[in-house]
């Protein structure tokens, strides 16, 4: 079941770097 678990992988990814990159992105354009 190797397949059913690589489109799990790409998502929790897609999601870590929308929190951790993404969001902090966003906070510090809004500094300035």
């Amino acid at each position: 079941n190797g397949r059913e678990l690589v489109p799990s992988v790409f998502a929790g990814s897609r999601f870590f770097w929308i929190e951790h990159v993404f969001i902090p992105y966003l906070t510090n354009t809004r500094r300035d």
